[in-house]
């Protein structure tokens, strides 16, 4: 059930799919959620299908792609900024940014 909802969201009108896929979830789970449970469900729900994933694919991008980018830009500028000092003499060295 909750595959076919996640498939319908992509039509949804509204950014991140906000209101129309607390409603769905919370009409197609109603038969096995009690009322006294919708919100702590909605919530629980939305954290896990949407802030979850969306966390554990940033930490596996920035762990295994964004870790090479970052380390080749921090040496590019180091080299940049180790051009400028050689190039001109008079001007004393500037320490580099962490």
């Amino acid at each position: 059930m909750q595959t076919l909802l996640n498939f319908a969201l992509y039509l949804s009108p509204t950014p991140g799919a906000s209101g129309i896929a607390e409603a769905g979830s919370n009409t197609l789970m109603s038969p096995w959620v009690p009322a006294a449970y919708e919100l702590p469900y909605l919530v629980l729900w939305r954290m896990l299908a949407l802030f979850l994933c969306m966390f554990v694919g940033g930490a596996y991008v920035f762990r295994y792609l964004g870790t090479d980018v970052l380390e080749r830009r921090a040496k590019e500028a180091e080299e940049a900024q180790r051009a400028l000092d050689a190039g001109c003499p008079s001007h004393p060295p500037t320490p580099t940014e962490p």
